[in-house]
């Protein structure tokens, strides 16, 4: 019993704000449109996303 009460009282301390999204850094061309609806995708599943537009993606 004094497991699950000090189990619920740190439950109840812990705020969603504090739990960090995962992040994704997307190289891709700057007209690639499919890039964008994947983004869009990944960040309704929760995830944080950036991306870097990149005239050559060979380079990478």
């Amino acid at each position: 019993m004094f497991f699950l009460s000090v189990f619920i009282i740190s439950a109840e301390n812990i705020d969603k704000n504090e739990i960090k999204k995962p992040t994704l850094l997307v190289h891709k061309t700057p007209t690639c449109g499919c890039c964008k609806m994947w983004m869009e995708h990944i960040e309704e599943n929760g995830y944080i996303t950036f991306s870097q537009d990149h005239q050559n993606l060979m380079k990478i």
